[in-house]
This record gives C-alpha cells, sequence and structure tokens, in this order.
C-alpha cells in the first residue's frame, strides 16, 4: 500500500502530467489538422504513452511518468503491458504498480497475467494488488497458482489476499491451511478466515489459541481480535487472557475483553470479568487479574499491582504504576515512590503521572518527592 506522501506526491504529478498533455496539446495545433480525425487522435495518444513507456524503461523510477500512464488509465494499458513484459526486474515492478492504481476491468487481467512472471517478487507484487482491489475474478487464479508456488512468501500473501477478496471459493483452502505444519501458513490462513468472518472461523481461532507456536497465538489475537470482540465468548478469552504465562499475549487479549466490557453486553461481561479476576487473585497473585480490576475501579487488584511493581519487565512495571495511579487510592503512595526511581523513564514517568494527584500541602512526602525528580512526566491516568 502507498503512504500517504506517496500517495500526495503522485496525485500532484497526476494534475502535473494532465496540464503538460495540455500543453502539448496546444504546441500541436499548428502541426495538426484544427479539426484532427478520431484516428489521429488515437495517434497522439499512443505517441503521448509510448514515450511515457520509454521513459520509464530508461528510468523505473520516473514518478512523472508513472503518473502520466496511471492519469491516461484504461487507454495507457497496452503501454503498461509492455512494461509488464519488459526484462528488467525493475520495470516490470514499476508496471505493476502502475496497473494496481488503474482500477478498471483490462488493468486486472494484466495483475493475473503475471502472477506467472517468472521473479517471485513481480509474482508478490501482483498477489498483493489482487488482495487490494478485492475483485471475486482474481479467486481462481489465486487458487490455482497456490499450490504450484514455490516462494513461501507469495504463498502466504496468497491466502492473506483471498481474505481480503472475501470469495467463498477460497474456504475450503484456508480451513486446510489452519492444520498446516507451517506455523506461517496456520497464522495466514487463520488470519483470512477471520478477515472474512467464514464460517466456522470463530471455533478455528479458538483453537489456534492452544498453538504450542507462541508466533501463531499472537497473530491469531491480532487477526481475529474483531471476530472475538464482536462474536466471541467472553469466558473464552478471559480464561486464556487469566492463564497465559505470557504479558504481550495476556495484552493483546486484554484489548479483546475491553471490547466485550463496551459493547451491548457490556455490564454483564464487565460482571464475568470481575467475578472471574477476584477468584484468580484468592488463588495466586495474579498480574492479569489485577490490571483488569483495576480497569474495573476494583481496589482488590491493590496487592497484585504492588508485587507487579518489582517485576523485571519494564512494561509489566509500567502498566502496574498506571493503574495503581488510576485507582487513585493514598495506600499505593509507597509503590509509586519506589516506581518514581525507576531508570526506566516510562515507568518513572507513568508513576510521576500517577503522583500528580497528591502534589500538595497534604502529601509532603509526595511534594518534596517530585520536586527532587528531574525525570519525565507523562499524563496522569484517567
Amino acid at each position: 500500500m502507498l503512504n500517504s506522501t506517496r500517495r500526495d506526491s503522485l496525485s500532484f504529478l497526476t494534475v502535473y502530467f494532465c496540464s503538460l498533455v495540455l500543453l502539448f496539446a496546444a504546441c500541436q495545433s499548428s502541426e495538426e489538422p484544427r479539426n484532427p480525425t478520431p484516428e489521429s487522435s488515437e495517434i497522439a495518444v499512443e505517441g503521448t504513452v509510448n514515450r511515457l513507456v520509454l521513459a520509464i524503461v530508461e528510468d523505473p523510477d520516473d514518478e512523472i511518468s508513472r503518473s502520466g500512464l496511471i492519469a491516461m488509465q484504461e487507454t495507457s494499458l497496452a503501454g503498461v503491458q509492455t512494461l509488464l513484459s519488459d526484462e528488467n526486474l525493475e520495470v516490470r515492478s514499476a508496471g505493476v504498480d502502475i496497473a494496481r492504481q488503474i482500477p478498471r476491468p483490462g488493468s486486472l487481467d494484466l495483475l493475473i497475467a503475471t502472477l506467472t512472471d517468472a521473479d517471485e517478487s513481480i509474482r508478490l507484487e501482483a498477489v498483493e494488488a489482487l488482495g487490494e482491489w478485492q475483485n471475486s475474478k482474481a479467486t481462481a487464479p489465486l487458487l490455482a497458482l497456490h499450490p504450484k508456488e514455490e516462494d513461501a512468501q507469495v504463498r502466504y500473501e496468497i491466502l492473506t489476499s483471498l481474505g481480503r477478496i472475501g470469495d467463498s471459493e477460497a474456504i475450503p483452502l484456508l480451513q486446510r491451511s489452519v492444520q498446516n505444519e507451517d506455523r506461517y501458513v496456520r497464522m495466514w490462513g487463520m488470519d483470512a478466515l477471520c478477515t472474512m468472518r467464514a464460517p466456522g472461523a470463530l471455533v478455528q481461532g479458538y483453537g489456534l489459541l492452544e498453538d504450542p507456536e507462541v508466533f501463531v497465538r499472537r497473530q491469531v489475537l491480532r487477526s481475529c481480535r474483531n471476530l472475538f470482540s464482536q462474536e466471541g465468548d467472553i469466558e473464552i478469552i478471559l480464561d486464556f487472557t487469566l492463564r497465559t504465562d505470557s504479558f504481550v499475549e495476556a495484552m493483546l487479549a486484554r484489548k479483546i475483553l475491553l471490547n466485550q466490557m463496551a459493547g451491548s453486553l457490556g455490564a454483564a461481561n464487565r460482571a464475568i470479568v470481575q467475578k472471574e479476576s477476584r477468584a484468580r487473585l484468592m488463588d495466586v497473585n495474579n498480574l492479569m487479574a489485577g490490571l483488569l480490576l483495576a480497569e474495573l475501579g476494583d481496589t482488590a487488584a491493590i496487592p497484585a499491582l504492588t508485587t507487579a511493581a518489582a517485576n523485571p519487565d519494564p512494561q509489566v512495571r509500567h502498566n502496574a504504576a498506571y493503574r495503581l495511579g488510576q485507582l487513585g487510592q493514598s495506600t499505593t503512595i509507597p509503590t509509586l515512590l519506589v516506581l518514581l526511581q525507576d531508570q526506566v523513564p516510562l515507568v518513572s514517568g507513568t508513576a510521576a503521572g500517577a503522583l500528580a494527584q497528591w502534589n500538595n500541602a497534604q502529601s509532603p512526602e509526595v511534594e518534596s518527592a517530585l520536586l527532587a525528580y528531574d525525570g519525565p512526566r507523562l499524563p496522569p491516568p484517567t
């Protein structure tokens, strides 16, 4: 995908090129008939396309010429096809980039034809472009390419693009991929199923939360976040959040829980989270149980958060400082004063923001500590 800076640049170049075309036409008026025939107009357009193509062949990074072909839309497709047939890899890459920005049936056909390119990087670009277009006409060619494709990255991208297209014809392949021995196939196959909200995707996503590969579990939490949030069972995600040994995974799952606690069933879901988190605190000093309870304003979280303040992971200490401040209990001041001396600016700055609510004459210890503190001060918890 083009970033916003490049999009703005291309928009400017497109306007600039169109102005040049008009100027060129005006300059040619003395050489051409006053009432040019359709044939002469076609010849003029073809000549312009050929000149732009030659410029790109000489310099594949020529943005003005690229923008010119894009501005001409379907009338430039013969030239784009020439670029896609060039022996120079960079020229062919320019052709794919131009084709993906011309939303016309003929351009779609060119991208599909490019799936047979000899170079894997060109095939990868074409697969990505077809995913962006989200046109079901690309489903069959992508399904046909997948079992024959030798490059792993292209195979993974095919799964992603099929998910973005959302054609039900792709579901059998994607469902099989979730069982594949290659962890990346499992990851991107599940990503595609959740993206298109395929039947059974919710259950399969829950299954992959038990995958032995941590990278698979984390990607499933990212890929299926919306599906889990809107259609999932909060108790399944809550159980995963409270039992995982990975703080990163727990925080990813927590985002889903927050969505579930904010929806139409928010009140009921908050009650479930509070009850189960309190139960886990009774069993073991569970950090995530403490964080979740703090977000619900439950002071039962304080012992777990106090313990977390000594955790070797600075992200854990940062979260503990923020939530202790959010609870606003003066009993947490001693812990926050310790965190104010933390060597990690994110942690000390968070503690400073949390302590700011007691920075007055009634709390001289906090007042003097903040006066002596010369580190960052992050906004207080809200």
